[in-house]
């Protein structure tokens, strides 16, 4: 049949009728309620009609319980195509619902099945309005809409199997949708691949996100249970933007690919809890970032994997959150930033295999990291310009410097143990702040490192087994008090020049065949550097151009790592000098007569600043020389020098302060003298023995 232009009904299906088979039905549009088809019988099949140009299409009434719409073709309908009225559970499966403003529609305590339906160009797929719908969404197709499904009330659908995709807003929109459940469909290609707002906490489970700008968005006062979604080649994974612990979670999801983050939080009082998940990226098309927490965002993040970003973790602006029990590894540059005021906690974590760094602090961050356990070939951790936070009980090992500190930074770095490296702890020129105590160092190049023009606390350290135990380079002023220096390969202490370093209450010692103390003018003494840069056949050269105008970190061909958020991520470009590494195996002669002849001979330099280095109040004990004064002009006051081969050897022009010193059972002498200018007063010199 072909009803056309009816008036105000073109067909009404009362409870005799039975089937409604080929008929076109069209243009029934005099006035916004007029329906075509109005159907109230309870067992009744509408099969292969053609609705086009009307204003609302199909509509089934509340006894309409068994009705089956199914092979029918619905196109541009200006109002709704069908209509589910309270109380009826139709059928609808294989229709096509096209160019219309609203597919379907289904009222409050209405039912029924969607099954194989395809929705394509409305302005809504499907629309669901009101609370006690129990309806079934599956196996549908909903491509090109504005909005492919909305779900608004307390609703209790199951959308399962269904594809979604080149949505302009939202493939899936859930509004005050609680009890919905959103079960293996795939989005692809989508604006926002689903879209929770108000007081929505849909459960998202086992569906696949790809190639879309965003795949869930959580909006303030919603939420979402994710689990065991699949997110491939997103801009953004997830963006979660508020809501509470029990209604943010996602459990055992995966991150692959995501151009922007795998999961970025943002906004205050955000605690959405991640958990078991992966965040992964191939290398030649590295991600921003597997975690991005911004503009006061956080959560917890706990037992995941992170590994082949860009940077594993990045936190910026005011982030908060947690990170517990992670693996983070393999990034491109570094495993953790943490930037502009972030005061992310990091815990219990394992990092390796990075690039640049494991851990980068700057631009007032203020992270608390402990219990971690950092590998990486290049640098362990990074604390930049205003960088603070505490940083403590953790395990740095194999990396070329284990701490860099760099510019002014407030950061506590508190019984952590450094081993391995080629730098234990580095004080680049013009670090300061910085609190360096309680650490274990061993068994590195150096230990400790101070540059010109640094400042900085180093308290109550165990550094064992390095080949030069602390490193003072002329113009530094470094606070050293408490301190063991032990088993040091070349010299435990080696002081440049001048700068007003002061070394209080610090046992030097057990480093036989070495220097207890070394002191030199600037300029003068054993070359001294640090481990060479890692092979650039590895991967991990630190030359390696900047990765994209993109990105969110990048290594310069200077050396340095800088932080360079894009503009999409809201933060003003800061960056951190990071110093190039030095070589440490230079030779160093194992006693003081077999100094090479350039070095004795070399003119002195003058100090960088009048305060000479002091070391006050300290035990120098069984080295081969305790104390070596080169040139300069250094201060030993109220020390104990002792059962060394010798207990202070000055050479060449060394013009030193001993005052009030002990100096007692060396082997060779107490006080060796090849030059003059020193000022030596109120000390003790003990023989070990009657024939000394």
């Amino acid at each position: 049949n072909f009803v056309d232009r009816g008036e105000p009904h073109g067909v009404m299906v009362s409870a005799s009728t039975t089937l409604f088979s080929g008929n076109f039905l069209a243009e029934h549009s005099i006035s916004g309620a007029a329906i075509s088809f109005l159907c109230s019988a309870p067992e009744f099949v509408a099969e292969s009609n053609v609705f086009e140009g009307n204003a609302n299409a199909i509509a089934f009434e509340g006894n309409a319980a068994c009705a089956q719409l199914k092979g029918n073709k619905i196109s541009r309908c200006a109002g709704v195509a069908c209509r589910f009225s309270p109380g009826s559970r139709p059928l609808l499966h294989d229709n096509i619902f096209s160019d219309c403003t609203v597919g379907v529609a289904i009222d409050y305590d209405a039912g029924g099945e969607l099954i194989g339906n395809r929705f394509t160009r409305n302005q809504q797929g499907v629309c669901v309005v009101g609370d006690g719908i129990t309806a079934k969404i599956r196996n549908n197709t909903f491509d090109g809409n504005q909005y492919g499904l909305s779900l608004h009330g307390n609703t209790g659908l199951t959308i399962e199997g269904n594809e979604f995709f080149d949505h302009e807003d939202a493939a899936v929109h859930a509004d005050d949708a609680s009890r919905t459940r959103i079960v293996k469909n795939t989005f692809g290609n989508n604006k926002i691949g689903l879209l929770s707002t108000a007081a929505s906490v849909p459960r998202i489970f086992r569906n696949r996100f790809a190639d879309c700008e965003v795949g869930v968005v959580i909006r303030p006062g919603a939420g979402g249970l994710l689990e065991k979604d699949f997110f491939d080649r997103c801009g953004i994974g997830t963006l979660c933007q508020s809501g509470d612990s029990d209604s943010n979670v996602a459990l055992a999801c995966i991150f692959s690919g995501c151009a922007v983050a795998g999961w970025c939080s943002e906004g205050a009082g955000n605690p959405a809890r991640v958990s078991r998940s992966l965040f992964c990226r191939s290398r030649d098309t590295p991600s921003s970032c597997g975690v991005l927490l911004r503009e006061g965002g956080g959560g917890a993040f706990v037992d995941c994997d992170i590994h082949l970003n860009s940077v594993g973790i990045a936190a910026q602006t005011g982030a908060c959150g947690e990170v517990l029990r992670c693996q983070v590894h393999d990034n491109a540059m570094s495993g953790f930033v943490a930037a502009t005021k972030a005061v992310t906690s990091v815990t219990s974590c394992v990092m390796f295999r990075h690039r640049t760094a494991d851990i980068i602090v700057s631009g007032g961050a203020a992270p608390i990291v402990k219990r971690c356990t950092l590998r990486s070939v290049s640098r362990g951790i990074v604390l930049g310009r205003d960088a603070s936070g505490v940083l403590a009980q953790n395990i740095v090992r194999d990396s070329i410097f284990g701490v860099i500190v760099s510019g002014s930074s407030g950061a506590s770095l508190a019984g952590n143990l450094i081993t391995n490296c080629g730098t234990g702890v580095q004080l680049a020129p013009g670090a300061s702040r910085a609190s360096i105590s309680g650490n274990h160092i061993l068994g590195c190049g150096h230990g400790v490192n101070a540059a010109a023009s640094s400042h900085g606390d180093v308290g109550g350290n165990f550094i064992y087994g390095c080949e030069y135990g602390v490193i003072v380079e002329s113009g530094a002023c470094i606070q050293m008090r408490h301190n063991g220096v032990f088993k040091a390969g070349k010299i435990a202490l080696l002081l440049r020049g001048a700068g007003g370093t002061v070394a209080a209450f610090t046992r030097i010692g057990e480093s036989p065949g070495a220097t207890g103390i070394g002191c030199f003018d600037a300029g003068h003494g054993p070359v001294v550097a640090g481990a060479p840069p890692p092979d650039a056949a590895d991967g991990n050269d630190l030359k390696s151009p900047a990765m994209t105008e993109n990105s969110s970190f990048a290594v310069t061909d200077a050396g340095e790592a800088a932080v360079l958020p894009p503009a999409a991520l809201g933060d003003a470009p800061g960056s951190i000098a990071v110093p190039t590494a030095l070589p440490y195996d230079a030779p160093l002669p194992k006693s003081t007569a077999s100094l090479p002849a350039e070095i004795l001979a070399a003119p002195s330099t003058p100090a960088a600043t009048a305060d000479p280095h002091t070391v006050a109040e300290s035990d120098i004990s069984r080295c081969e020389v305790n104390v070596l004064m080169h040139s300069g002009s250094v201060v030993l006051r109220k020390s104990l020098v002792h059962d060394g081969d010798v207990g202070i050897s000055l050479l060449a022009d060394a013009t030193p302060v001993l005052d009030t010193n002990v100096v007692f059972d060396n082997m060779r002498c107490g006080l060796r003298l090849h030059g003059r200018g020193a000022e030596i007063h109120g000390n003790e010199f003990v023989a070990k023995d009657a024939g000394s």
